[in-house]
């Protein structure tokens, strides 16, 4: 067995725990909030942004966490308990798109919002890959991250 075939093995029938998975879990949101904050400098924040900033992305990773382990479920016809693992280790990704950003932009930063301006505008980022303007929205760091996910999962 090649050695990449045994990594995928190890994860996907790693035992994991309900307490272990949201440790992981929890760490891999916090990472990537120290991640962006060191590459800026450690700005100083009041509570009430970091507040709004922890369960932001908290949110959004859980919801997306849960809505993509029924699809891997579907199309893999694996355990949920194996598609847990398997998500949980992919994502990993989310650390990447803070370091892209900041080598793209030279170490300026660049200004990524999601915004649903639409059924128009949502059909226009689906066929142009996310618009014409990579240095507001969905930057450049995203859009690798979602094609190395696509790819991945397929």
């Amino acid at each position: 067995m090649s050695f990449l075939a045994r990594i995928i093995r190890s994860i996907e029938f790693s035992p994991t725990s309900v307490g272990l998975f949201s440790v992981a879990f929890v760490s891999l949101i916090v990472s990537r909030l120290l991640v962006e904050s060191w590459l800026f400098g450690f700005p100083v924040r009041s509570g009430t942004f970091l507040f709004y900033e922890w369960s932001h992305n908290f949110s959004f990773f859980l919801v997306a966490f849960l809505l993509f382990i029924p699809l891997l479920r579907f199309f893999a016809r694996i355990s949920f308990r194996t598609a847990s693992s398997i998500m949980l280790f992919g994502f990993l990704i989310i650390l990447t798109p803070p370091v892209i950003d900041f080598v793209v932009s030279d170490g300026r930063g660049v200004w990524s919002f999601y915004i649903f301006d639409g059924f128009p505008g949502l059909l226009k980022r689906y066929f142009t890959f996310f618009g014409d303007r990579p240095d507001v929205r969905i930057t450049y760091s995203v859009r690798i991250k979602i094609t190395l996910v696509t790819i991945f999962i397929s």
